[in-house]
């Protein structure tokens, strides 16, 4: 069982610790047994820049605001780790869910649903808090989905109070049962599709003195955690990076950043798009179809380039994760490097002669930052100001022993 505690942390703040799974990524599986295949070609870098593209890009962006995760791959839905614990109802029976800066809506696995995600089951019929608009709200996660009529149910945040949130209790889903928990709870930065965001609620309802919320992904043997309400902790050494619209969008959707430069072994990338989404529910990292290939060809760094049968790129005569060099990223004059163990898998496991890159094509005009980039960066999640406030990597444990 997953098992997550609430603590308070300071007046009108309120943290939820998270618990992370110990299966392994579903997109390693599916590599070691691509692996396993045989068939590894090898390629030339000037085959994989020529390469056509294995994922569409969207032409028309306008429809993100009306999905969650547009064109996300289920992979990723799947590699879903991290997990907290929340009390829905009068009744205040304890849920896991996917605390997920990804997406918007509140929802939870309903009684009677078979193929719904998690092992517990909402009853609305045990909590006399529960009210429905008997209006159904379907929720698109990639190939995925979740659906349930718009219902509103008090969450609790621990003994500091609860929030009269509408959520979906879903009755309906399909291509989600890879993750073990019970729901989602989105924290994006805005509303775009009808929902209420939880952080406003909390704010509200004075269960949190400010709508900002702040984030930590921990290594496999740390803490990690989310804490709603202002830091109050020193940030007088924060770097502060400004929310931007990915290209072709209306409107801010996602925490998402534009990067000042993206560099490999020294080199930029130069990128076709700079703009980033900084989510907490992907385990890894993706990029539009021609920008993956030049981050993969930056890897490789003249080492020579192989493939799967199934399109996992690689390099040969590599037997250890430091002989590949890690992805630096800058936003607004701070550089966030991304080692390489956090997205080299080496093969065969036993005597390994290649290191393969976790790193996935993705339908979005910019690059999808999940929890390989985000581990150990403590980072605030401002939505009045809408901005990113990222401590020094240097100081992140002394930052959790501190506000714990």
């Amino acid at each position: 069982a997953i098992i997550a505690a609430m603590l308070l942390v300071s007046a009108f703040a309120a943290r939820i610790e998270l618990t992370k799974t110990n299966t392994e990524k579903k997109m390693v599986t599916h590599l070691k047994e691509s692996f396993a295949k045989g068939n590894i070609k090898t390629i030339s870098h000037d085959e994989l820049l020529r390469s056509s593209n294995d994922v569409p890009m969207t032409t028309n962006l306008d429809n993100l605001v009306l999905t969650d995760h547009p064109s996300i791959p289920l992979e990723n839905f799947e590699d879903l780790q991290y997990y907290g614990a929340v009390e829905v109802g009068s009744n205040a029976d304890s849920y896991n869910f996917v605390l997920d800066t990804g997406s918007g809506w509140a929802w939870v696995s309903a009684k009677g649903c078979d193929n719904c995600p998690g092992e517990n089951r909402f009853d609305s019929s045990k909590s006399t808090s529960f009210e429905t608009t008997g209006q159904r709200k379907d929720l698109s996660y990639g190939k995925g989905f979740a659906s349930g009529p718009i219902s509103y149910d008090e969450f609790y945040m621990g003994t500091e109070g609860s929030t009269h949130l509408r959520f979906i209790p879903a009755d309906k889903s399909k291509d989600m049962e890879g993750t073990k928990a019970d729901g989602i709870i989105g924290l994006t930065p805005v509303s775009t599709g009808g929902e209420e965001l939880f952080v406003d609620r909390l704010h509200e309802d004075g269960v949190i003195n400010k709508r900002e919320f702040t984030t930590y992904i921990g290594k496999q043997d740390e803490q990690s955690y989310i804490d709603f309400g202002a830091n109050e902790a020193d940030t007088s050494d924060v770097t502060y990076i400004p929310l931007s619209k990915l290209p072709g969008t209306r409107e801010l959707i996602y925490w998402s950043a534009d990067f000042d430069s993206f560099t490999v072994a020294g080199h930029d990338l130069d990128l076709t798009y700079t703009s980033t989404i900084w989510d907490t529910g992907t385990s890894l990292i993706g990029f539009g179809p021609s920008d993956h290939k030049k981050v993969v060809s930056g890897l490789a760094n003249g080492k020579q380039l192989v493939k799967t049968s199934d399109g996992f790129y690689g390099v040969g005569d590599c037997s250890d994760a430091s002989q590949i060099d890690s992805l630096d990223l800058t936003f607004n004059g701070h550089e966030i490097s991304v080692p390489s163990d956090e997205f080299v898998v080496l093969l065969p496991e036993d005597k390994p002669e290649y290191c393969f890159f976790l790193l996935f094509e993705i339908n979005l005009p910019g690059a999808l930052l999940g929890d390989s980039f985000l581990r150990d960066l403590s980072i605030i999640h401002d939505q009045e100001e809408q901005r990113l406030g990222v401590f020094p990597k240097k100081t992140a444990e002394d930052l959790i022993k501190e506000s714990a």
